[in-house]
């Protein structure tokens, strides 16, 4: 519930005009000012800046550590602010179900008369701040509707890239993200369970990737040559995350599903009759589980341990499903940079 005071390292509280002390939830440095919010406020707190030449500095000079009765924005949304983003030439303010952005700001004043709001964007927010992230001069998060989304200012959001449903239920919230090589890395928990969800749109064909680990990692991090590492608030240790062949010596399970694909059947079922794979085995061979998936979820399939990477008899596996949809899952379980290059459903029509 203390801010740090920049010039000499002091600390100084931070409280309302009843002198009631205040505990920041998230803050974000912006235009020589700290703005910060408190939980289950829709009220922005910021800092002052020098009016007249003093011996606090020359005019504009920004005071950290002062935070005076009238610098403060309420939004009167009825909602409370989830989280606070630099984004260039304003600042970003999320809330479960509304966007806001502050612009102006750039008077030395105490509340400067040139802050401005706009409305930004109505009927879709932020419910947890930590899911920001800017991706290549775009803000992308997790919406109210477990939807990932990306602003660049306007009056509305773009589409990111739809989750798999099936991978992504159970998932309880973001826990922190994070810009790494262009990428969104999400941090997310299931149960006792981490889960580290990587968005690539570098790629010809944008996808996710998932990693789980049953560590209790809180934060995400990059060092200066790439290496990522993340906090596990159990053992207080810095962990490097994603370096290796095996998960401290457990073979590692990795799984790929599809979205479901609709039967091209006007008058409804499909017979899907077979999943095949393309695949690369750098070094050994892992166990592969290739399965169909019916609108029902009800699942076919088998496992084999192929004889290598061009072995067709054993990357595939026969199906038969009667359905409107079905989507195809594949499991391998392995060390090595195995790799998945294509799934194919097959199906015919059946009338």
């Amino acid at each position: 519930d203390v801010l740090l005071r920049a010039s000499n390292f002091l600390i100084a509280p931070l409280q309302d005009k009843d002198e009631n002390r205040l505990a920041p939830q998230f803050l974000a440095h912006w235009n020589n000012r700290i703005f910060v919010s408190v939980p289950n406020s829709d009220i922005l707190y910021y800092s002052a800046q020098v009016e007249e030449e003093n011996a606090l500095g020359i005019v504009g000079d920004p005071l950290y550590d002062v935070f005076l009765e009238n610098n403060n924005w309420k939004f009167y949304l009825g909602e409370p602010i989830t989280g606070l983003y630099n984004f260039y030439d304003r600042l970003v303010v999320t809330f479960r179900s509304h966007i806001r952005v502050l612009r102006g700001g750039d008077s030395p004043l105490n509340p400067p008369d040139d802050l401005y709001m706009e409305e930004a964007i109505n009927l879709e927010g932020c419910p947890d701040g930590y899911s920001i992230a800017e991706v290549l001069g775009k803000l992308v998060f997790v919406n109210q509707h477990n939807e990932v989304k990306a602003y660049q200012g306007g009056p509305s959001t773009l589409d990111v890239n739809d989750f798999n449903i099936s991978l992504w239920e159970g998932l309880t919230g973001p826990l922190d993200a994070e810009n790494i090589g262009n990428q969104y890395w999400c941090l997310a928990s299931r149960g006792s369970s981490r889960e580290i969800w990587i968005y690539n749109a570098s790629t010809e064909n944008p996808r996710w990737t998932v990693y789980k680990y049953n560590t209790n990692l809180n934060s995400l991090g990059i060092l200066s040559d790439g290496t990522v590492i993340g906090c596990d608030v159990n053992s207080n240790y810095l962990l490097k995350l994603n370096n290796g062949t095996t998960d401290n010596g457990v073979l590692i399970t990795a799984l790929a599903e599809s979205h479901p694909v609709p039967s091209q059947n006007p008058r409804g079922r499909s017979r899907w009759n077979r999943v095949l794979i393309s695949a690369f085995y750098p070094s050994s061979i892992p166990t592969v589980t290739m399965e169909g998936i019916d609108r029902l979820s009800a699942v076919q399939g088998k496992s084999v341990t192929p004889y290598g990477s061009d072995g067709a008899r054993e990357h595939w596996t026969g199906l038969r499903i009667f359905s409107e949809q079905c989507a195809a899952k594949v499991t391998m379980i392995g060390h090595g940079l195995n790799q998945i290059r294509r799934i194919w459903l097959g199906s015919t029509r059946k009338d």
